[in-house]
């Protein structure tokens, strides 16, 4: 089955207790009027996990009916500009607006090099009455269970990019299901991936480009990603960082998706809210 879902806003309901996970944006490094930069939100009625930091993040929240001043956690896969640029936007919003709570980062050693490079100049850490903010430097292992909270459970995987990199497992705890939602981040086909999305219930995918490309070191096309869900097992797949050059080309990625892959298929819009099912 294939589905084209459209974006919308939605409050999560205090009286039912669910998790949720919203794809904030879609696009890869390049945004276009209707794609902004691919990052993901997971979410609960009482807290909020950010994957990757692209554009206006603090205003994104406040679109899905999540205030950002929830926000306890953000996990930063990689240091390419389109994943991390909106990190010191975000902070200084959160100050703006009154947050207290701890913010804890989670990144790989290379990464936080870089967020301390692009934090540094605003002093952003050294403003009067700034919350605390920490880092959990992640190693390189993988399956690496670095953070529990009372209704995810989170493992990363190094993959293979351009730039160290890693994917997300994260399980949710509230069904009893532990149902589980996978997401790539950038990352050409690799054994690592594979072993990260076993029998996931959802891969969100990357899948940068159509077959023809040829320069696509670290990334993937869409015969990739159709192989990557299938050799997984996986019974959803979701396709985001999609390059502007697929636009008018979705009936060749979807054939080509469909060479490997015949389970649920996605292609999500901007701000889409999903359930973990």
């Amino acid at each position: 089955m294939l589905f084209f879902e459209t974006g919308f806003t939605v409050i999560i309901s205090n009286n039912k207790k669910e998790t949720r996970f919203c794809i904030l944006g879609t696009s890869a490094s390049v945004p276009t009027k209707a794609r902004d930069n691919t990052s993901i939100l997971f979410l609960s009625n009482d807290e909020s996990i950010l994957v990757d930091c692209g554009s206006a993040p603090f205003r994104k929240l406040e679109m899905v009916g999540v205030s950002p001043r929830t926000l306890r956690h953000v996990i930063i896969t990689h240091a390419d500009v389109d994943h991390v640029y909106g990190l010191p936007a975000l902070i200084q919003a959160l100050w703006h607006s009154g947050h207290q709570e701890t913010l804890t980062i989670h990144c790989l050693p290379e990464t936080w090099a870089v967020i301390d490079r692009l934090l540094s100049p605003f002093e952003l850490l050294q403003k009067p009455g700034m919350f605390p903010v920490e880092f959990n430097v992640l190693p390189t292992t993988e399956m690496t269970n670095f953070l529990n909270t009372n209704d995810f459970r989170l493992y990363s995987s190094p993959v293979r990019h351009t730039v160290p990199n890693i994917g997300l497992r994260v399980e949710e705890n509230i069904s009893g299901a532990r149902k589980t939602v996978v997401y790539s981040s950038d990352t050409e086909p690799c054994d690592s991936l594979l072993r990260l999305a076993s029998n996931a219930d959802t891969l969100i995918l990357e899948c940068t480009f159509t077959s023809e490309t040829t320069s696509r070191r670290g990334l993937m096309t869409s015969l990739d990603a159709g192989r990557i869900a299938a050799e997984a097992s996986v019974s959803k797949l979701m396709l985001v960082h999609l390059d502007p050059t697929i636009q008018g080309k979705q009936k060749q990625l979807i054939e080509e998706v469909r060479t490997n892959y015949r389970k649920d298929l996605v292609i999500p819009d901007d701000m889409a809210i999903f359930r973990f099912e």
